[in-house]
């Protein structure tokens, strides 16, 4: 599992958390930029994104990256307000 974010400081407390909580085995942390994802094609089995979406600046980018990273039949996975936001802004989800 990666978690990312494209603030060191978000990312860093977001760790501190999950490691104070016991849960920070087997993880690993990449500061990255949601509209250009670091990650090979077909990498990954799942992509999330929650309430971060909402601070993209292109979202359609983010979209299309994360689709990109995704393995064939992956999944994305969006929080429940997003679709309705995206669609109205003209972003496609695929």
């Amino acid at each position: 599992m990666v978690l990312t974010d494209i603030n060191a400081a978000m990312l860093t407390r977001g760790r501190d958390r999950l490691v104070d909580l016991g849960l920070a085995g087997n993880l690993h942390y990449a500061l990255v930029n949601a509209e250009a994802l670091p990650f090979p094609q077909d990498h990954f089995d799942c992509v999330t994104i929650g309430f971060g979406l909402r601070n993209v600046t292109h979202k359609q980018s983010a979209i299309n990256s994360m689709y990109r990273a995704l393995k064939p039949g992956g999944r994305l996975m969006l929080d429940a307000g997003a679709s309705k936001v995206l669609k109205d802004k003209g972003v496609s989800l695929l």
